[in-house]
């Protein structure tokens, strides 16, 4: 990807944008899981399986776009990818190392995950 096909994208502005996204996806992934997942444990709350899975929503978009806003070695749609497949791929690894079946949910959350920042992608035309 070279500066000159896409210098909206590479632009200083475009990059601090990304990075505050990225930081307020990170700070409400945060918020969520330390005040919102402990009420809902506590009171026995049936969610749909949201809280156990904040961070599976919300790492994908944080960190493709963090990605994005520091480097352009990979386009965002190959990123996004290579995101997926390698945060599949850890949680089957953590599961069979702990010896239990992957959470059919978290792979929901994954893959739900992935939709969404592929339609931020476009919404905004990152490239």
């Amino acid at each position: 990807m070279t500066s000159n096909n896409n210098s909206n994208n590479d632009s200083v502005k475009f990059r601090v944008t990304l990075s505050i996204a990225a930081t307020f996806i990170l700070i409400t992934a945060l918020m969520l899981s330390w005040f919102y997942r402990p009420y809902v444990q506590s009171n026995n709350i049936h969610d749909f399986h949201f809280a156990d899975n904040i961070m599976n929503l919300f790492f994908i978009p944080m960190i493709t776009l963090f990605y994005r806003a520091f480097s352009s070695k990979y386009s965002y749609n190959k990123m996004l990818i290579l995101m997926a497949f390698g945060f599949i791929l850890v949680r089957f690894l953590f599961d069979w190392l702990w010896g239990v079946f992957p959470d059919i949910y978290e792979i929901a959350a994954i893959v739900l995950s992935v939709l969404f920042t592929f339609g931020i992608g476009k919404l905004f035309k990152i490239k």
